[in-house]
């Protein structure tokens, strides 16, 4: 998709312009990159129909919305440049991540309201309600980790082969199911030097009746519990295939699964602050494994790469993702976080996300799980 990128970097110029000719050409061009997009993209609008007019529209509107979020950007990291003496790389394919870069995605041609709305998947509500006495507070985990040794600067369990490749949940309300299985994959591959990729669809299809509703949402500490309770093997992929149904449940079918993967138990974290969001969940990743967390998604429809710093609050905590790592040997320390929408939104499938200040409101209720 480099043509795509390139041309939509000149239209992006062209409508940031004081020339109200050029800006007159970027409208015009702004369509040709959006019979472009929906080509790449695969989106076979008819042209000239209500929907063309709509998502066209819609696109036009992101790529104003992304002209401003790099502009933003790109001064705040100029800012950070002289504040620190030093440059901030802005260079999504480096291994150390600099600042935010936002860009055109499969989600373009949704209004915000639309993005918003097809990325509900967290039934919300007291952790303490879902976890029961599954949940510790803040001060209590770390009295109980306060004998462990200091964990290092710097952590990755994707480089410990621990962890699984990007997955899609599409139309699907289930980031819950997803946060939970990857969750497990990794301690089990931790704790037995097996990696397996497990069934998300038996939890969207089986976890039914206990608060869990398939494509309409979950709570990833309810199918920790439904999997505890039950006594219950997790299925392999390759038998229990994903399937989106799109707000829709499959029925629950039972599988003479090969896998041995089991759940013990699991922790849900309570009133973490900004003063040991950082100390609490640098443990909590690097002792146990990835950590599912509960998110405000609301802003990452143009994420594209690079530390989110600003613009992430925590209005709206209906997503679920997992942080798989972190790093705080750079100028700005970051979580790594795990997404469900495929290797080709953001960094690969990843987000960066700056610590300490409780962005995108990562510090509401993480849990880890033991196997």
């Amino acid at each position: 998709m480099a043509f795509l990128q390139t041309t939509l970097t000149i239209v992006l110029l062209l409508a940031s312009s004081g020339n109200g000719a050029l800006h007159d050409q970027a409208s015009s061009w702004s369509v040709d990159v959006f019979h472009r997009y929906m080509q790449d993209y695969q989106k076979p609008y008819a042209v000239g129909s209500d929907e063309y007019v709509k998502r066209l529209n819609n696109f036009k509107a992101s790529l104003t919305r992304v002209a401003l979020l790099n502009a933003q950007s790109e001064e705040e990291n100029q800012r950070l440049s002289q504040v620190n003496d030093t440059i901030v790389i802005n260079d999504r394919h480096r291994s150390s991540p600099g600042r935010p870069v936002y860009g055109i995605n499969s989600f373009s041609d949704l209004s915000t309201q639309e993005f918003i709305a097809s990325k509900q998947c967290m039934h919300r509500g007291n952790v303490s309600q879902f976890a029961g006495s599954s949940a510790l507070t803040a001060d209590e985990f770390m009295s109980k980790h306060a004998d462990m040794v200091t964990p290092p600067d710097k952590w990755d369990w994707r480089n410990q082969s621990v962890v699984t490749e990007i997955k899609n949940q599409k139309s699907c309300g289930s980031c819950w199911a997803f946060a939970a299985i990857e969750t497990i994959e990794s301690a089990w591959a931790i704790k037995y030097s097996r990696l397996y990729s497990l069934s998300v669809q038996q939890l969207i299809s089986c976890n039914i009746g206990t608060g869990n509703s398939g494509c309409n949402g979950g709570r990833y500490e309810t199918a920790y519990n439904w999997l505890i309770q039950g006594s219950r093997k997790v299925d392999l992929d390759a038998e229990y295939p994903y399937y989106d149904s799109k707000g829709g449940v499959l029925p629950c079918r039972e599988v003479e699964t090969k896998s041995p993967v089991t759940l013990t138990s699991y922790q849900s974290i309570l009133n973490i602050s900004l003063a040991t969001e950082s100390g609490l969940l640098m443990r909590a990743v690097y002792y146990y494994g990835p950590v599912a967390i509960v998110v405000d998604a609301a802003s990452w429809q143009d994420y594209e790469g690079g530390i989110i710093q600003h613009h992430c609050t925590a209005q709206s905590l209906d997503h679920a993702v997992v942080i798989v790592g972190y790093d705080t040997t750079g100028p700005i320390p970051y979580w790594i976080v795990r997404n469900t929408w495929g290797g080709s939104w953001g960094h690969n499938g990843y987000l960066y996300i700056e610590m300490n200040k409780d962005l995108c409101g990562l510090e509401s209720s993480p849990a880890y799980v033991q196997v």
